[in-house]
């Protein structure tokens, strides 16, 4: 009896990690990359952070490309987040949590980073081109925030 469980042991095992194991496609994460340079915006930044934008991405890794830095992110589907910045530095955020519609408001200000009234972190913007906007936690603690969002015309 003993070869017989010697025999069935090891291929009882193989079968169990066969089945468990996910599929390679199915792990798989739709990615876009995206270079972004804000010397070739049209505007000021103040101008151009106006209106709405909504959340497409979540930071992956970046990539040196020809001696260029290229950030990939994770499409985010469905989009979740919607967020606006008005004239009068009125930021507004609505998101589903739970399946319940969340709004949040608050004050903003741009210097050479972007703030919140209530938030103590400041966070890093850039545009990848005027309809392309990139913020990043300027000072993360261990995880990297940084999300990329597409304008709402």
């Amino acid at each position: 009896m003993e070869p017989i469980v010697r025999i069935l042991l090891p291929c009882l095992i193989m079968m169990f990690t066969a089945f468990s194991c996910e599929k390679e496609e199915d792990k798989k994460e739709e990615t876009f990359e995206v270079r972004c340079n804000n010397d070739e915006l049209e505007g000021k930044i103040s101008e151009i952070i106006l209106g709405k934008w909504e959340v497409i991405g979540d930071y992956k890794e970046s990539k040196l490309v020809n001696g260029e830095i290229i950030d990939v992110y994770v499409y985010i589907r469905p989009p979740h987040k919607v967020i606006e910045f008005s004239q009068d530095s009125i930021y507004k955020e609505s998101y589903y949590y739970n399946g319940e519609l969340k709004i949040v408001m608050d004050k903003y200000w741009i210097d050479t980073l972007l703030h919140f009234k209530i938030d103590i972190r400041p966070w890093e913007y850039g545009f990848c081109d005027n309809d392309m906007l990139k913020l990043s936690n300027a000072f993360p603690a261990g995880v990297d925030l940084t999300s990329i969002y597409k304008r709402i015309k």
